[in-house]
C-alpha cells in the first residue's frame, strides 16, 4: 500500500512571523493539505530546487518576508523556475504597498508612491 503523503499535493507557508506560519500552517493541514514551512524566501527557493516531482502546488507567502528577498521578489524567482506555480502573496496593505513600492524602486511616503529623484 502507498503512503497517503507521498501523493498529497504540496503547499510551502512562507512568513518570518513564526506564530503566523504555524497558525496558516496547522489550518490548511487541518484542512487535508500537505503543508511545508519556511521562514525565509531562500528557504523557499531550496524547497522549490528538491521539488523533482513537481508535487508543490502553491506558496501562500507574506509580501514583506525578511530576509534579502521579500514576497513580491520571491514571487518574480518562482515564476521564472516554474511559471505554473501559484504564489499567493499575503500580508496588510501598507506591507504590500511597501513591498511593491520598493520593487518599483520607489519610496511610498504618506501614501503616495514617489520615485527618489521627487525626494
Amino acid at each position: 500500500m502507498e503512503d497517503p503523503e507521498r501523493e498529497r499535493e504540496h503547499i510551502v507557508v512562507a512568513d518570518s512571523d513564526v506564530l503566523i506560519r504555524h497558525a496558516i500552517s496547522d489550518y490548511l493541514r487541518h484542512c487535508g493539505f500537505s503543508v511545508i514551512e519556511a521562514s525565509h524566501a531562500e528557504d523557499v527557493l531550496i524547497i522549490l530546487a528538491d521539488d523533482s516531482g513537481q508535487r508543490l502546488k502553491a506558496i501562500l507567502c507574506d509580501a514583506d518576508l525578511q530576509g534579502e528577498m521579500n514576497g513580491f521578489r520571491l514571487r518574480a524567482s518562482v515564476k521564472k523556475i516554474r511559471p505554473d506555480l501559484h504564489v499567493i502573496l499575503s500580508g496588510s496593505i501598507e506591507a504590500a504597498a511597501n513591498a511593491a513600492a520598493i520593487c518599483a524602486k520607489k519610496v511610498l511616503i504618506c501614501g503616495a508612491l514617489t520615485t527618489p529623484k521627487e525626494l
